[in-house]
């Protein structure tokens, strides 16, 4: 737990800083030491850590490490956040018992901060550092938040909540669709229609996730026998009157619907995907297969760095 105790010793020396209009007691190493926007989130943590997720070990500081709780909790939450920024995660950071913040007021974990996934790391932390004088704040986070130096599966720097999920009128809407529907899309606008599978009222769908935006368009892609390019829209946020309801179609608690059509005018290509095209092999299944994987590497790999765009803009 070395890099934890080193920051808490720096921690104790803080001194406040301005911000938005009043002092704010930020240690100096929150920024400088802690993982930040221009490090790996633990989302893409395999970027850092290669092959994290199925040779762990490695990152282990002795094998006697993946008996305990605080491996199994940590490595329960890197393998569920996967390619998963938006999924909601608990975060652990231990304080002296009787600390209060620069107001004297009780602390929070603030933007810089490191922390842990593990609550029983925490607890070995306070117990080891603190002499057992200590208590717990967490904090409940979206992956996208959380970034890490790839040097600990344990450790990681909390970025403060940004673009927060909140159920009301979204910021930065996506739709996925493919690209044979595009000109005349970008001609007539997007139109509710009423889907043969979920029934209903007609609607159109939207995400303000552009994975699970691209996740829908792949969807189109392979129900017409991947003919198509996927791809994903932007909709400029006064394009969407009524979206707040949330539902089906996959697309999760990510997943909204409106009832009115959307102009062109509100409508701007955000990314486009690769084309997956099935050769004619006479029954070469491994090359079948392998061509199968490269486009699965370039699909992920276009997902993700939309996904990254989007975070960055908004």
């Amino acid at each position: 737990m070395a890099a934890f105790d080193e920051a808490w010793a720096v921690m104790k020396a803080e001194e406040p800083t301005f911000e938005q209009g009043r002092w704010n007691p930020k240690p100096a190493y929150q920024e400088d030491q802690a993982p930040h926007i221009d490090s790996t989130p633990i989302w893409r943590a395999e970027e850092a850590m290669p092959d994290v997720h199925e040779s762990p070990d490695f990152y282990l500081g002795d094998y006697e490490e993946k008996n305990t709780q605080m491996f199994r909790e940590t490595m329960e939450v890197l393998n569920r956040v996967r390619g998963a920024p938006y999924e909601e995660v608990m975060v652990y950071r231990t304080i002296p018992e009787d600390q209060k913040d620069y107001y004297n007021e009780e602390p929070g974990i603030n933007d810089g901060d490191w922390v842990t996934t593990s609550e029983d790391y925490a607890r070995q932390h306070g117990d080891e550092a603190l002499d057992g004088n200590y208590r717990i704040l967490e904090e409940l986070v979206n992956a996208h938040d959380l970034y890490t130096h790839g040097d600990s599966i344990y450790e990681y720097g909390w970025v403060g909540h940004r673009n927060p999920h909140t159920g009301d009128v979204i910021k930065a809407p996506y739709h996925g669709t493919t690209e044979d529907r595009l000109e005349q899309i970008m001609r007539e606008g997007l139109k509710p229609h009423a889907s043969k599978r979920i029934g209903g009222e007609p609607a159109l769908w939207y995400s303000d996730s552009p994975l699970v935006a691209a996740n829908w368009a792949e969807s189109r892609s392979v129900i017409r026998e991947g003919s198509d390019t996927p791809i994903v829209l932007h909709i400029a946020d006064e394009g969407i009157k009524d979206g707040k309801s949330r539902g089906g179609t996959g697309l999760g608690n990510r997943g909204f619907k409106t009832r009115h059509q959307i102009d062109p005018k509100h409508l701007s290509l955000f990314g486009t995907g690769p084309t997956y095209t099935e050769g004619d092999y006479e029954g070469d299944i491994a090359r079948s297969n392998q061509t199968y994987d490269s486009y699965t590497k370039k699909l992920k790999a276009w997902q993700e760095d939309m996904m990254q765009r989007h975070l960055e803009e908004n």
